[in-house]
């Protein structure tokens, strides 16, 4: 966000976790170290939350519902990670507070961008010197203070959304430069204090925020640590392929039918004859105990205005031996032992794209665990993604697109 005209594609190379990642994750757990998200993409943050198998935390981001900032935290991310028994911290910069400031902050940096294009011709075979005559530019730009009263809105809404025990405060005084007015410094901290109760807050509450909720987050940390003592080290190794997004061992998922990104065949939808499409699979991970599968459709109704996810079919208890699924496999082909759940039209098995309004897009998400999960009857994708949590050991995505030729 802090660059001139920033493109958050242009920063991305891994799409959330990889796969030692993941195992990084799981060895953070092992000995205690807290897993702190406030650094991370979106993507990352959901593979976090499902890998993890001790509360994660946010040790200093806001809210972005009050100040669209990448690096605050959704409604739904603040939701997850306080019922995992985590805290979200709130960041008292004033860009992460105010969605004005941040609108202008936005538009001063993009002001820069043809002096920042200008220097990275001039050090063009240093671009550590570039980035560094870049960042002095940025840095010299005004930085205005909001008033103390945003940081509490902050916590306010943040203890709505995940309750009143699991919101701190993370503030960043070593890291921002633009403290609100009245919170200059560390001193200042006892005017958080007196507003909560000011606003009629419980010194139960304030307590909570000024550092009992944190607490209470380590000792889960250090509890889920004493019970993996048993477990032995991990030993997977960071290589240079794994650094650069090439992971030989990465879990990858594909189709004969379409490619990524590509036209789901109409034979795999409602206007066909609804066959499940083929399904491939490497790189599952030798630790791997099972395999679940969930297809779904973050668009419906309407990928203009989208309401819901829309759920078409889930898998469970897939043997980790098996590589992957024959077209039609839904209709009495599935791999021995794998139990199937219930999707959104309230039935198991595969129900293809059906889009009511515009182009879908259906991602098929494959999930390598840990664990052979037990029988949970007919579980729906909520349930099932509650049981896979802290199971997760590799992930891969595959997203093809549909739209109805029948208007």
């Amino acid at each position: 966000f802090f660059a001139p005209r920033f493109d958050p594609e242009s920063y991305r190379l891994h799409h959330g976790l990889t796969g030692f990642g993941r195992a990084v994750v799981r060895e953070m757990n092992r000995i205690g170290m807290m897993v702190d998200v406030s650094h991370v993409s979106d993507e990352t943050i959901d593979d976090v939350l499902e890998t993890s198998r001790a509360p994660v935390f946010a040790s200093h981001s806001s809210c972005r519902a009050l100040s669209a900032l990448p690096r605050n935290l959704t409604d739904d991310q603040i939701r997850r990670i306080a019922a995992r028994s985590g805290v979200v911290m709130i960041n008292v910069s004033s860009v992460f507070l105010d969605q004005a400031t941040v609108e202008a902050a936005r538009a001063r940096l993009d002001a820069l961008q043809e002096s920042a294009d200008r220097i990275r011709r001039q050090y063009e075979g240093d671009p550590r010197r570039a980035q560094a005559e870049i960042d002095k530019l940025a840095d010299a730009l005004p930085h205005p203070a909001v008033p103390l009263a945003r940081v509490v809105d902050h916590i306010e809404h943040a203890m709505k959304i995940a309750g009143p025990d699991a919101v701190g405060l993370g503030t960043d005084f070593d890291g921002m430069s633009d403290p609100p007015a009245g919170l200059e410094d560390v001193s200042r901290l006892p005017r958080i204090t007196e507003e909560l109760l000011r606003r009629g807050h419980s010194e139960d509450e304030v307590r909570n925020v000024l550092g009992e909720s944190f607490l209470r987050f380590f000792a889960r940390v250090e509890e889920v640590s004493r019970s993996l003592q048993a477990e032995p080290p991990a030993t997977d190794v960071l290589t240079t392929s794994s650094h650069d997004g090439g992971d030989a061992m990465t879990l990858t998922l594909t189709s004969s039918a379409f490619s990524h990104g590509g036209e789901i065949p109409t034979v795999h939808t409602c206007e066909g004859s609804d066959t499940s499409p083929a399904l491939s699979w490497s790189g599952v991970p030798a630790r791997a105990k099972s395999l679940a599968l969930i297809m779904d459709d973050p668009d419906a109704p309407d990928p203009k205005a989208p309401r819901m996810t829309y759920v078409h079919w889930v898998l469970y208890d897939i043997p980790p031996r098996a590589t992957g699924l024959a077209e039609g496999a839904a209709r009495g082909g599935l791999p021995a032992g794998t139990r199937e759940g219930t999707n959104d039209w309230k039935r198991t098995g595969y129900g293809g794209p059906c889009p009511p309004i515009g182009r879908h897009r259906y991602f098929h998400k494959l999930y390598a665990l840990d664990t052979e999960l037990p029988d949970l009857g007919s579980p729906t994708k909520a349930q099932l993604e509650k049981a896979i949590e802290g199971h997760v050991v590799e992930k891969a995505e595959l997203m093809g697109t549909y739209e109805k030729k029948k208007k």
